[in-house]
């Protein structure tokens, strides 16, 4: 053994493929002068292969194909394009119910409830026009104001 033989380690990433061709280059020049190194490398290549078989179903069954990752994938879009419309509005009452937008949904069902009720206690009449694309408002006459019209014979204007 000289001062340049390979270390365990190095012996490893010569077995993995984790060396520079030129490393590579270097380690299997030594390996041919150097009856120890040799050895070793032999031993680590025999105990490399003995563990893959005996681990190779474990090693192969952990690790999923591409052909496999594209089934997955088309599976998952093949499910997403299904989604009927009770199931896409079951996912939006999930997603409103999730504590991220609770705060959101509470404070949007607070604000409408308010503009209907202020619509209707002031007389406003909120609704939507198609042409224009917005809400308008108009005023109806109050309850009160159509009571006193009524009693003194006045024609709303």
């Amino acid at each position: 053994m000289n001062r340049k033989c390979l270390k365990d380690g190095e012996i490893q990433q010569l077995l993995d493929g984790e060396m520079s061709n030129e490393a590579r280059i270097e380690a299997a020049g030594h390996l041919e002068s150097c009856s120890a190194c040799a050895q070793a490398f032999a031993l680590a290549e025999l105990e490399s292969s003995q563990l893959n078989e005996l681990f190779s179903r474990e090693f192969d069954s952990l690790v999923p194909t591409q052909r496999l990752w594209q089934k997955i994938s088309s599976q998952i879009e093949a499910n997403n394009n299904k989604t009927t419309l009770l199931g896409k509005f079951r996912n939006f009452v999930s997603s409103a119910l999730n504590p991220q937008f609770a705060f959101a949904s509470a404070a949007l069902i607070v604000l409408l409830s308010g503009l209907y009720l202020l619509s209707f206690n002031s007389g406003l009449n909120l609704a939507f026009d198609d042409n224009k694309g917005a809400f308008e408002t108009s005023r109806q006459p109050s309850k009160a104001s159509q009571t006193e019209n009524t009693r003194t014979g006045a024609v709303p204007s």
